[in-house]
């Protein structure tokens, strides 16, 4: 048991295995469109920007996705633990 909680807390996990929600696709979608509208539509030098945008954001949302999980994980380890 504890060698699965110090799998899962260092994201060893099998993430592969986790289902996304419909949204997800829905949201992915829109995004990857709405990026080759841009793209097709600025300048190439500026291309790099957005890129580099994109790049950031995905960096902030994987902080805030780890920030989350380790939150829910010792949360739910200290309900584990206290019943």
């Amino acid at each position: 048991m504890a060698t699965i909680i110090t799998d899962i807390y260092f994201g060893k996990a099998v993430y592969e295995q986790i289902t996304m929600s419909k949204e997800y696709y829905l949201l992915l979608d829109k995004i990857n469109k709405a990026t080759e509208i841009l793209q097709q539509n600025l300048l190439v030098k500026d291309r790099q920007s957005l890129i580099d945008l994109i790049d950031l954001c995905s960096a902030l949302s994987t902080e805030n996705c780890i920030c989350h999980f380790e939150e829910g994980f010792k949360i739910g380890l200290n309900i584990a633990l206290c019943r």
